[in-house]
């Protein structure tokens, strides 16, 4: 995410800075954070470091769990939605990964409604393997030029699909769709 500052540039926020800051508020609110999926103990390990960084925030996990998206229907455990209701999160990161780089965001959205007391959900995809330790970050110099994706390009080249969509693939069909828009 890239946000304008009052300076007039532009500014990036990874999302895994973005769900920090969050967490780090939610600590002064003594607010209750899940974070849903991750690989293993990943999201148990975040949640520990979570907890230790920001004072005051609860961190549950549930990163045990199955959740697989197939021809329009969720397959997921029946009683999912429940064991989220009974643990009354404020905050829910939703990191699903796999194949369909947009599943966390339509878990989300499918899900949202059924869950009232959650104020805030965020597709959190791999910040919770940064969070954890298991995905090291980009060097700090590298993240402030906004290459951050270069650098986990280089460490999991099976990203490259992904990439290429969205650094070649997506922006010229932004452009397309502007040019076509104005008729240009």
């Amino acid at each position: 995410m890239s946000v304008l500052t009052h300076q007039g540039r532009l500014k990036r926020f990874p999302g895994v800075d973005v769900f920090l800051d969050i967490c780090k508020l939610a600590a002064l609110r003594r607010m209750h954070v899940l974070l849903l999926g991750g690989w293993g103990s990943d999201s148990a390990v975040a949640g520990r470091v979570l907890e230790a960084a920001f004072p005051g925030l609860r961190v549950s996990t549930l990163g045990d769990i199955q959740i697989r998206y197939d021809d329009g229907q969720w397959e997921q455990p029946g009683d999912l939605l429940e064991r989220i209701k009974s643990l009354q999160p404020d905050i829910v990161g939703v990191a699903l990964g796999g194949s369909h780089h947009d599943r966390q965001e339509r878990w989300i959205v499918d899900h949202a409604s059924r869950l009232p007391s959650v104020r805030i959900f965020m597709g959190i995809g791999g910040g919770i393997d940064m969070i954890s330790g298991r995905t090291p970050r980009a060097p700090e110099w590298l993240r402030s030029v906004g290459c951050e994706w270069l650098w986990r390009l280089v460490r999991d080249p099976k990203r490259i699909p992904r990439i290429f969509n969205a650094v070649v693939f997506f922006p010229i069909l932004a452009i397309l769709d502007t040019l076509h828009k104005h008729d240009v």
